[in-house]
């Protein structure tokens, strides 16, 4: 923020400035696919999204990039990244966030628990006002994870169903 103030930006390495710009980009939901260092996955998620915008079938798939950013979130936050790569070959940021998405499970099936004990769906939550409310939209990509959740508790859990 001091270099905002001063003026001096310009300053920055390229590389921290490629790093903000990744990161906000991921946050967003908007990352960029594809470049020299990508796997062959990203470069396929690149190569299906110029074709969507190149094509005009963003009239069926609106947002292409957005959808391949929630699908890279549900891989990460999931475990699969972990499961397609191998533990020997994932990084210490896929573990973390492997392990970040199986406490937001944890927390996720107790919840699901007790919205199963109150005759919820599982894209139900209950307002501070009592009033029950489709969640889905704020769930976003969290929804493979509430789903599963859901799933869990009423095949394997002991829930009061």
């Amino acid at each position: 923020m001091d270099m905002l103030k001063k003026g001096t930006v310009s300053e920055l390495p390229d590389d921290v400035l490629d790093a903000a710009l990744d990161e906000s980009l991921a946050f967003t939901f908007q990352r960029r696919f594809g470049g020299k260092d990508a796997s062959d996955m990203n470069k396929f998620a690149a190569d299906t999204i110029k074709y969507i915008h190149n094509y005009g079938l963003t009239t069926i798939i609106p947002f292409p990039r957005y959808l391949a950013s929630q699908a890279k979130f549900i891989s990460d936050y999931t475990g699969l990244t972990i499961l397609r790569r191998g533990i020997k070959d994932t990084t210490t940021e896929e573990s973390a966030k492997f392990m970040t998405g199986a406490l937001m499970f944890g927390g996720l099936y107790m919840t699901q628990k007790e919205n199963i004990a109150k005759g919820l769906e599982w894209f139900e939550v209950e307002g501070e006002d009592g009033k029950v409310y489709d969640g889905q939209a704020a769930f976003g990509p969290l929804s493979a994870h509430v789903y599963a959740a859901n799933y869990s508790c009423t095949t394997y859990g002991r829930c009061a169903c």
